[in-house]
C-alpha cells in the first residue's frame, strides 16, 4: 500500500501535485472528484494509523465549501509533459449538445494519431463535428498538419 510510510513531506508532495496544483488552482476539475480523491487520501492514512497532516485537512474544507458548477476543466497528458486542458460541461447532453464534454472514443483516437503522426504531418486536416476538440488539438499540437480546420454545428459548442 502507497499509503504505508506515507510522512508529512509525502502528504505535502501529494498536494501540491494534485488538488494543490498550480494547474488545478488555475483550471478546477470537478469539485467532487477532488473531494472524494481527499477523502480516499484521508480514509488510507487513517487505516495506516498514519497522522493525517492539516494541509490535508486545509485542502479538504476549502473543497467542502464549493459545490459542482457546470464548467470545469480536464487535463491530458499528452506525450511527457504536454499537457491539454479542455472545459466541459460535466452533463453527457446540455444546451441541446453531446459536444461539450470529451468522450472516450476521442481520447482512443487521438492515442491512434499520436502513434501515426505521419498520417497527418503536412497534410491538411478537416474534423466534422469536433466537439470540445480533444482529437484535433491532439493532432495540431503533436503531428504537424500544415492545416487544420475543427468544426462543430451547435453554437454553444463554438463559442
Amino acid at each position: 500500500n502507497i499509503f504505508d510510510s506515507f510522512e508529512w513531506e509525502d502528504q505535502e508532495i501529494l498536494l501540491s501535485s494534485t488538488v494543490n496544483s498550480d494547474l488545478i488552482l488555475k483550471y478546477p476539475i470537478k469539485v467532487s472528484y477532488q473531494k472524494s480523491f481527499l477523502k480516499f487520501v484521508i480514509q488510507q492514512l487513517e487505516e495506516q494509523g498514519t497522522e493525517v497532516h492539516d494541509c490535508v485537512y486545509g485542502a479538504f474544507g476549502r473543497l467542502v465549501a464549493l459545490v459542482d458548477s457546470n464548467e470545469c476543466f480536464k487535463h491530458y497528458l499528452i506525450e511527457e509533459e504536454r499537457i491539454i486542458t479542455l472545459k466541459e460541461n460535466p452533463n453527457i447532453i446540455s444546451e441541446g449538445t453531446t459536444g461539450l464534454c470529451s468522450w472516450q472514443a476521442s481520447f482512443a483516437l487521438s492515442e491512434w494519431c499520436l502513434f501515426h503522426k505521419d498520417v497527418f504531418t503536412d497534410k491538411t486536416i478537416l474534423e466534422l463535428g469536433s466537439g470540445i476538440g480533444l482529437t484535433g488539438i491532439t493532432v495540431a499540437i503533436n503531428c504537424k498538419p500544415e492545416k487544420i480546420y475543427l468544426t462543430d454545428c451547435h453554437n454553444s459548442v463554438l463559442q
